[in-house]
């Protein structure tokens, strides 16, 4: 088993992403509640090597992104939009990991804060966070009460990604836009999701822009 404080300790000297992506997705199932119901961020991460625990010597650019689940964090708010977000503080359990820095080392965030919605539909984000060992590869000593005595900071920009959509080809097109609050999206422009890692065949998915 690795020390966990020099595990960490490094790393929270050397995180620090130089950007990152706020991702959004609006399921036909939640229609009637009509809100997003899953939204993440990914980190794109600053050039350093590390001691990953379970794997030896690492680099922070390699093909695992530093990432984080908000759909916790916004799992009773109801938005219409993730864009909603903006001036809002959340505050976390300190012993529940809500995101992934490499396959066998995952975080906790006690608290994160967002600013003002930029014109370019950025925003800045401010956040503690808190590395531990993930469930499937844990290689470091210590317990999570141990792990969460220290943290790290990290404040950088994230950019909204468009509002991405996947709905079954029978589905009615026009009805699942008609869900979609026009407040915050343009729905007169979608476009085919072609960045996608996987896809289903019997499955569409496109991206929704937000209004200019």
């Amino acid at each position: 088993m690795q020390k966990w404080q020099e595990i960490t300790g490094n790393l929270y000297r050397q995180i620090k992403p130089t950007g990152g992506k706020i991702y959004s997705r609006y399921s036909k199932s939640l229609h009637k509640r009509n809100i997003i119901d899953e939204a993440w961020v990914e980190f794109e991460m600053n050039e350093f090597k590390y001691i990953d625990p379970f794997y030896g010597e690492q680099n922070s650019t390699s093909n695992f992104r530093m990432n984080f689940s908000l759909s916790d964090f916004l799992a009773d708010l109801f938005l219409e939009s993730v864009l909603q977000i903006e001036n809002y503080t959340f505050i976390g359990d300190k012993e529940d990991s809500f995101g992934s820095f490499s396959n066998s080392l995952d975080f906790t965030i006690p608290k994160m804060n967002f600013g003002k919605l930029q014109d370019d539909k950025s925003i800045e984000c401010d956040m503690t966070y808190s590395l531990t060992n993930s469930e499937s590869y844990p290689f470091m000593n210590g317990t999570i009460k141990e792990h969460i005595q220290l943290s790290g900071q990290i404040r950088t920009k994230l950019i909204f990604k468009d509002l991405l959509i996947t709905i079954h080809k029978n589905s009615d097109l026009n009805n699942v836009l008609s869900n979609i609050s026009p407040k915050y999206y343009d729905t007169k422009n979608i476009y085919e999701a072609k960045d996608l890692n996987s896809s289903k065949a019997d499955y569409f998915s496109f991206y929704i822009p937000y209004l200019k």
